[in-house]
């Protein structure tokens, strides 16, 4: 299989904030922004699908924020379909919303995906995406840092630190994996 016919979908992972308020901006969140660069540098040719997600009170989307980075970058194989109109949109509803949306396009199944997901984030994308019925070509995890002076919305505030992200991604994987499978 040639690069150019690989599709790979990206995990959402969060908004920036800015102000003393903590105000959600349309920017990628340091993890987020860790995953996007790196699909800049390594996806250049392939079919880019950036999962649905959510838009933290900010009026734009993860995925259409990703969108624009990844564009800026020089990317042009990218497609962000829209959220659906309900509450907070996790790592599973990342999954079915975009798999739902490809249904709709009558492109489902997928031929196997590489899935691109910050570290800390990817055993649990890896489970609930495989529940979802992607088959999984290759889990391209992404290591980040955590800059302090970076802000993010007070719903991510546990990305700034290592132990309780990862309490919190154990909680949601065992969460997830006692939900049945599609």
């Amino acid at each position: 299989m040639s690069s150019s016919s690989r599709t790979v979908v990206v995990v959402p992972d969060g908004l920036a904030a800015r102000g003393k308020d903590r105000r959600t901006v349309p920017e990628p969140s340091f993890t987020f922004r860790a995953v996007l660069d790196h699909v800049a540098r390594s996806y250049r040719e392939d079919l880019i699908l950036l999962a649905p997600a959510n838009d933290f009170g900010c009026g734009t989307t993860e995925q259409r924020v990703a969108h624009d980075h990844l564009a800026a970058r020089g990317l042009t194989r990218l497609e962000a379909p829209e959220s659906p109109p309900v509450g907070y949109i996790d790592t599973r509803a990342n999954a079915s919303v975009l798999r739902d949306h490809l249904s709709r396009l009558d492109r489902w199944p997928l031929e196997p995906i590489i899935l691109v997901v910050a570290e800390v984030h990817a055993p649990r994308a890896k489970l609930c995406f495989r529940r979802e019925g992607y088959e999984l070509r290759l889990v391209d995890v992404v290591p980040f840092d955590r800059p302090a002076d970076e802000m993010l919305p007070p719903r991510l505030w546990f990305h700034h630190y290592e132990l309780p992200h990862r309490l919190y991604e154990l909680g949601a994987i065992t969460r997830d994996a006692l939900r049945p499978a599609r």
